[in-house]
């Protein structure tokens, strides 16, 4: 396994696209040059994350009004905030 296989794995359950690790050079490159690409917005992904944190909040303070619809749309948000938390974290 090459030393950036599970970060581009865990970047691609986040929601970017990845199409696949491929033991060859020119894979690699593609991979390399994936993460300085991702890299580039992680400001922008960061605010992302931010704001995704915020709308969680809001819909646990707003759960004693629609207690089904909030955990509809909690528990797929606690989710994607968490793999996206773990992929910044996986670049450094």
């Amino acid at each position: 396994m090459y030393k950036h296989d599970a970060s581009v794995r865990l970047l691609s359950y986040a929601g970017f696209t990845y199409t696949g690790i491929r033991k060859n050079k020119q894979s690699i490159t593609l991979q390399l040059h994936f993460l300085r690409h991702l890299r580039r917005r992680l400001p922008f992904q960061a605010a992302v994350v931010v704001v995704q944190i915020g709308l969680l909040v809001l819909f646990l303070l707003a759960h004693r009004l629609v207690v089904p619809l909030a955990f509809q749309l909690v528990v797929p948000l606690v989710l994607h905030v968490v793999l996206q938390v773990a992929a910044l974290v996986a670049l450094y």
